[in-house]
């Protein structure tokens, strides 16, 4: 298979990924707090200025093999901490209403607004700092004949096959959170695909994708218990 290929399979699978994660947080957040327009529209548009910033902060980077790996591991571990992080606030946020009523809902919507809107900036930053860091690697590299539309072709059409799929078929077949870590589970391999093909010499850049991969997985098929645990939390009395 020609590195070509490889890296295409590479940036369209991480462009997938992406998707997944941004929609499920937006699903998550429009079920607890509801306003659907409004967190679609904003949380879209802090998804696509976020992309422009993390394009900048790799703009002089002499690292881009590197920070291109770095960048692709980075996205698997927030996409898969992510919506765990929102459910678990919001059930601890339910858990103060139910026992001490001292929360008022304004305070407990900003709290939820604040890390979805996180999550939203780095998911963002990581997914601008792909097409820089690609394109810089490749004119780096003479064997690499690759040309800056077929990179945005191929990040398109990822992206658009992931935020198909993420409504159509993973999450009423698998729910949520499985949606999620599913998704989460093929970026951390294509970060360990990465690291292969651009021959990176340190290894513990393998071992970190590894690593979370087999945290990933292990999660996937514990999701149900994470999600009775977060509904004990949630309805917990004293």
């Amino acid at each position: 298979m020609k590195i070509e290929t490889k890296l295409f399979l590479v940036l369209g699978g991480i462009g997938a990924s992406a998707m997944v994660y941004q929609f499920s947080v937006i699903a998550a957040l429009t079920f607890i707090l509801g306003d659907t327009l409004v967190l679609f529209s904003v949380f879209s548009g802090t998804f696509l200025f976020s992309m422009g910033l993390g394009a900048a902060l790799v703009s002089k980077t002499t690292e881009a093999e590197v920070y291109f790996v770095r960048s692709q591991l980075g996205l698997a571990a927030v996409g898969f901490s992510a919506l765990p992080l929102i459910f678990l606030l919001h059930a601890e946020l339910s858990k103060s209403f139910i026992l001490n009523a001292d929360l008022s809902v304004g305070k407990a919507g900003f709290a939820l607004w604040v890390v979805g809107l996180s999550a939203e900036v780095v998911f963002g930053a990581l997914i601008g700092m792909q097409l820089p860091l690609l394109q810089r690697i490749i004119s780096n590299r003479s064997e690499i004949k690759l040309e800056l539309s077929e990179i945005l072709a191929i990040d398109y059409v990822g992206s658009f096959f992931g935020a198909a799929a993420f409504p159509l078929i993973l999450f009423p077949f698998l729910g949520i959170f499985k949606a999620v870590f599913l998704a989460a589970a093929f970026n951390a391999i294509f970060s360990a695909f990465a690291v292969k093909i651009l021959v990176l010499k340190n290894r513990k850049y393998m071992a970190y994708a590894i690593v979370l991969t087999i945290l990933i997985m292990a999660a996937f098929v514990k999701a149900p218990l994470l999600e009775n645990s977060i509904d004990q939390i949630m309805y917990e009395k004293n």
